[in-house]
């Protein structure tokens, strides 16, 4: 029980950082994507969003596992203490990463006018899609550099860099509107950022560890290139497949739809990421934790592992998507305007497959990846892209973007159902049902009271709805959750633990855990 203990008290640090990190990150870019949303306008800011598409495609190639060969062998040398390969690792997954990007990069540039008109079915995007040939090889090198911290647990390495990237990405792109360049501005200062931050994250990198860690190793290894690749190759086809449903998506509503209902989708995609910065850290945290353990001399630890880890996201996660769902209206037209009125009920939609993390949507690819089980990850890729492709292209035939949101809840239910199916005849893992029933029960129940009262009582602007009944609903939910016995005083003190020896936050946490006691105490009487 030790180990999970360090485990918990590692993750939870690392989950802070991230989730600070994210945080800042994610609010800089929401003010960007608002900001440049509402310069461009819906048409224009459609336009924008489809010139990413080819370099999305692109990048497609430009992994072949290497980042989650990096964070599994870092992270399982850091165990044992062998700086040597640690510091090789990591030179060969940058040469080798630096290589691929600017292979797929050259191929964008040259046949540019090919993606633009073939892929997104906009001939006049040709130069804005040559823009964003640098963006593979920046963005590319940006996701290994963020396997490189992961692997080692420096979490705030990785944080500052996604913060320097979104503030440049800020400065550059809306600068750059403003002086008159529109969807050009846009896209090199989108561009621009990814090549900023990859230089200040090689820096951070280097000072923060790099610098102290004087021993032998090897500017490449070839033997380790190929077993970081075979490792990470299926999670990476897992990836691959993603990314072509991506693109697929991309297609069809570039040729079913109109830029405008493009760019309310757009919007509505890009505030769900209100409910990534409470999983990511979750799930980016939770990697390296389960590569740490034995799966065969350690099952007991791995199903203890697996278990907490699903209760405790679901306690985070549930309450932020219902909150979104019953305040979708307030929460897109405080960030991108009434102009853009679709949007609510899209976001609603897209929130909807964020309900999935009772079975594990959180956990099961850190776990697969972690345990050694890539092809597992590859399979969940395997059942998304088939049921994704007769169901994105029949429903938005019919309906429409709604068709296309409805799909990508069909799909990623059946996806996370194998999953869930799979961890749990293979490794005996298995969630507390009743528990996690309370806990959607507490969130449901705190977002329909909100919702309710929101029908009624509007304090004038979005810009007060959205805090005042965040706050409501939080006072709610805490209220809720152990009414419902969502959380017992157990595991109060399991997340207590977890957070102690965080020196600037941890006292902030420990008031709403003492809360959450007084309020068991009390109901117990």
């Amino acid at each position: 029980m030790s180990i999970l203990r360090d485990i918990a008290r590692t993750s939870a640090r690392g989950g802070i950082y991230l989730f600070v990190g994210m945080t800042l990150a994610t609010l800089i870019n929401a003010l960007s994507s608002i900001l440049i949303g509402r310069l461009l306008g819906p048409d224009q800011y459609g336009l924008y969003s489809l010139a990413m598409t080819p370099a999305s495609l692109l990048l497609l190639g430009t992994g072949l596992g290497i980042s989650i060969g990096l964070t599994k062998f870092i992270s399982e040398s850091g165990r044992t203490g062998d700086w040597s390969k640690i510091l090789t690792s990591i030179n060969t997954g940058i040469l080798f990463q630096f290589i691929l990007t600017f292979f797929w990069g050259i191929i964008l540039f040259i046949y540019s006018d090919w993606f633009s008109i073939y892929v997104i079915n906009r001939p006049e995007a040709s130069f804005y899609v040559r823009i964003t040939s640098l963006l593979v090889i920046g963005s590319g090198l940006f996701r290994v550099l963020n396997s490189i911290f992961y692997g080692l647990e420096r979490m705030d390495g990785s944080s500052l860099m996604s913060i320097l990237q979104a503030i440049s990405k800020f400065v550059l792109a809306v600068g750059l509107i403003l002086l008159g360049y529109a969807v050009t501005g846009a896209i090199v200062g989108h561009v621009g950022s990814y090549l900023v931050a990859i230089f200040l994250g090689i820096l951070i990198l280097y000072l923060l560890i790099l610098r102290k860690k004087k021993v032998e190793n090897r500017l490449f290894s070839r033997d380790l290139a190929v077993n970081m690749v075979t490792y990470g190759f299926p999670a990476y086809l897992s990836s691959i497949l993603v990314g072509v449903i991506g693109v697929y998506k991309n297609y069809l509503l570039a040729w079913f739809t109109t830029n405008i209902d493009i760019g309310n989708l757009a919007a509505a995609l890009n505030l769900s990421t209100a409910i990534t910065i409470f999983i990511f850290p979750v799930s980016t945290v939770l990697f390296p934790s389960f590569s740490k353990l034995d799966v065969e001399r350690e099952i007991n630890e791995v199903r203890e592992l697996f278990r907490y880890a699903v209760r405790y996201s679901c306690i985070l996660i549930l309450p932020v998507s219902f909150f979104i769902m019953v305040l979708s209206r307030d929460v897109i037209f405080l960030f991108y305007g009434s102009v853009f009125r679709d949007a609510p009920l899209y976001l609603v939609i897209a929130a909807l497959p964020y309900l999935l993390v009772g079975l594990g949507s959180v956990v099961l690819g850190s776990f697969f990846n972690g345990v050694g089980m890539t092809n597992i990850v590859f399979r969940m890729g395997v059942i998304n892209l088939v049921a994704s492709l007769p169901l994105y292209y029949l429903l938005i035939y019919f309906y429409g973007v709604l068709g296309i949101l409805v799909a990508l809840v069909l799909a990623t239910f059946f996806m996370i159902f194998y999953g869930f199916w799979v961890a749990r005849s293979r490794f005996g893992v298995w969630v507390d049902g009743y528990i996690l029933l309370r806990i959607y029960f507490a969130a449901f129940l705190s977002g329909l009271a909100v919702y309710l009262l929101r029908l009624f009582v509007d304090f004038g602007r979005s810009l007060y709805n959205v805090p005042v009944f965040g706050v409501l609903f939080l006072f709610l939910y805490l209220v809720f959750l152990p009414l419902f016995r969502g959380i017992g005083e157990g595991d109060v003190d399991i997340l207590s633990m977890a957070f102690s020896g965080l020196r600037y936050v941890s006292p902030l946490f420990e008031v709403f855990f003492e809360l959450e006691r007084r309020i068991i105490r009390f109901l117990q009487r």
